[in-house]
C-alpha cells in the first residue's frame, strides 16, 4: 500500500492496479507497528524545518514493526539549481535539538 498528498498520484497507482491513499506524511492513517518496512522516496526534504522532517521519519517509526526496515531517499544536502546553492547542509537539513539528541528518532 502507498500513500502521497497528490491525490493525481494517487489515482495513477489506482489506474495501475495499486492500492494507494491521499495521505500527509506526518500523520498517516495506519496502525502503529502495522509495516514491515516502509519507503520514502523525495519526500521529507520538502519540509520547511529541521523539526518537521524529523517529524516525518519519527511517523515512519511509527509505523514500523519491531525489526522493520525504513528507507529514506531525500536530494543532495547541497544541490545547484541556476548557479545557486540549495543551502540545505547550511542550515542543518535534519539537526535534531538539543531536546532529541539522546532519545533518537
Amino acid at each position: 500500500v502507498g500513500c502521497d498528498r497528490s491525490s493525481a498520484l494517487v489515482q495513477i497507482c489506482a489506474e495501475r492496479g495499486f492500492q494507494a491513499f491521499v495521505s500527509d506524511a506526518l500523520n498517516v492513517p495506519l496502525r502503529t507497528a502495522s509495516c514491515d518496512a516502509c519507503i520514502s522516496i523525495a519526500v521529507i526534504h520538502h519540509f520547511s524545518t529541521p523539526e518537521r522532517r524529523l517529524a516525518a521519519v519519527r511517523e515512519l517509526v511509527r509505523l514500523l514493526k519491531p525489526g522493520g526496515r525504513a528507507l529514506i531517499y531525500v536530494w543532495a544536502f547541497e544541490q545547484e539549481y541556476n548557479k545557486q546553492s540549495s543551502g540545505a547542509a547550511s542550515t542543518g537539513f535534519l539537526k535534531p535539538s538539543s531536546d532529541d539528541e539522546d532519545s533518537g528518532p
